[in-house]
């Protein structure tokens, strides 16, 4: 019988030396930053987009790269899973001459790292919502929207 539980990993996402870290738009791809403190206390399920102004879940604007290390925590978890579980069916089978059944190696834990990037973004400030974003230096001039309200 297959125990299906529920598994939560926690990522840490770095941050620039002044606490904001990149999300990406999921519509118009482009990268932004917030600040790190802002999604700790934040109570919104949604957020805009500070460039294209579109709205979709906080969880669809993670970067590529988080999403490519949340993809291989889930594989090292499930190939540690499948290795235990056959590593028991050989502990299982010892002894027993009509079967016989060897696991191998472990398997070894793989997946990129993350880490922030120092790009020449500049920090905008939407008094809308009194908060802070940052943006390149095009799209501050374009006018930003509120990730907040949506407000240009």
């Amino acid at each position: 019988m297959i125990n299906l539980s529920t598994v939560s990993f926690n990522i840490d996402i770095p941050t620039d030396p002044e606490g904001y870290f990149s999300i990406q738009c999921p519509y118009c791809e482009n990268k932004f930053k917030v600040l790190g403190n802002y999604f700790e206390n934040m109570e919104a399920i949604e957020i805009y987009c500070p460039i294209c102004g579109l709205v979709n879940e906080v969880n669809a604007f993670f970067t590529n790269e988080v999403i490519e290390k949340a993809m291989s925590i889930a594989q090292n978890h499930a190939e540690e899973l499948i290795y235990n579980m056959f590593k028991d069916l050989e502990r299982k089978s010892r002894g027993n001459k009509f079967l016989k059944f060897k696991t191998g190696r472990k398997p070894s834990h793989h997946g990129p790292e993350l880490y922030e990037t120092v790009e020449n973004f500049v920090i905008v400030n939407k008094m809308c919502c009194s908060s802070d974003i940052k943006v390149t230096a095009l799209d501050k001039w374009l006018i930003p929207y509120c990730i907040k309200c949506g407000r240009k």
